[in-house]
């Protein structure tokens, strides 16, 4: 199953692999957020 298809966005395979992407990349800059968070913090995973 698409990203894309599992939060709603695009009716077309084509869209799906764009909004894919873009999941991706807001995705992975928010963990990267939240490791940088928990390091501060202190806290363990």
């Amino acid at each position: 199953m698409s990203l894309g298809k599992l939060i709603g966005r695009g009716n077309t395979a084509e869209v799906f692999e764009l909004s894919d992407k873009e999941v991706l990349k807001l995705f992975y800059e928010k963990v990267q957020h939240d490791k940088s968070y928990i390091l501060q913090s202190g806290k363990k995973i």
